[in-house]
């Protein structure tokens, strides 16, 4: 017999980390300004990091401004932080849950 397997929601702890720059920053920013607040990744890596995040919908991208022959895009949150918590953080306690009422 094969079980469905959710999908685990959460985000990893690099997604996490550019989430706490937006929430902390409180406003849009660019990828040149997370990269400035996040300098032990590289810039590479946090493009692909906005990348997931946009999928999956945690960011959104709120302008887009030509910059020369580059196009340079800001991003926020479409969640908060308690919203985070309650849905994701809560979502994996659960998996877990069976072993504390054993």
């Amino acid at each position: 017999m094969v079980k469905n397997k959710k999908k685990q929601p959460s985000i990893s702890p690099r997604e996490v980390d550019v989430m706490n720059t937006l929430w902390e920053e409180g406003k849009p920013l660019m990828e040149s300004e997370i990269c400035e607040r996040l300098p032990k990744l590289k810039s590479d890596k946090i493009r692909r990091l906005l990348e997931k995040l946009l999928q999956r919908e945690f960011i959104e991208v709120i302008e887009t401004v030509e910059d020369g022959t580059v196009l340079k895009r800001s991003y926020s949150t479409m969640i908060t932080p308690e919203e985070y918590t309650a849905k994701y953080v809560h979502f994996k306690m659960s998996n877990y849950s069976w072993f504390i009422l054993k």
